[in-house]
């Protein structure tokens, strides 16, 4: 298992990482600390193993994902999918939540987990696999 990380941005003063994942057959995942966007998923190809190509339909470069709306590949959040016209009500209390797809509230709002640099709390290597816990 290979584990690399390249600095490729900075957003308000936080860098940002394009981090790889590299097993010993020659599949690897990237992804970047900005939103857990996923850049790309690379597998072998059959006939030569050493040859990869990406299984992942994502952006060509990492200013696209700085842009995107549709949350491709991204961590969602605060909710993952939609309330209608923007509000819920829990213990008799009504919330009102930021319309982002009017009327409705979709993927977290105007701010979503796919707009935050998340910090690598750690990464840990085993023998059999990779980790990254993101805070």
């Amino acid at each position: 298992m290979k584990f690399n990380k390249k600095i490729i941005d900075k957003i308000n003063g936080k860098e940002i990482l394009l981090l790889q994942f590299k097993n010993d057959n020659n599949y690897s995942i990237e992804f970047y600390n900005f939103g857990g966007y996923f850049h790309s998923i690379n597998i072998p190809k059959k006939n030569n193993a050493s040859q990869t190509e990406d299984a992942l339909l994502g952006y060509s470069n990492f200013e696209n994902y700085k842009q995107d709306r549709i949350n491709l590949n991204s961590i969602v959040g605060r909710v993952c999918g939609r309330i209608a016209n923007s509000k819920f009500y829990l213990n008799n209390s009504a919330y009102h939540l930021y319309p982002n797809a009017k009327p409705h509230h979709i993927h977290g709002g105007k701010r979503g987990f796919n707009k935050q640099v998340w910090t690598i709390k750690s990464i840990v290597k085993e023998k059999n696999f990779l980790k990254c816990i993101l805070l």
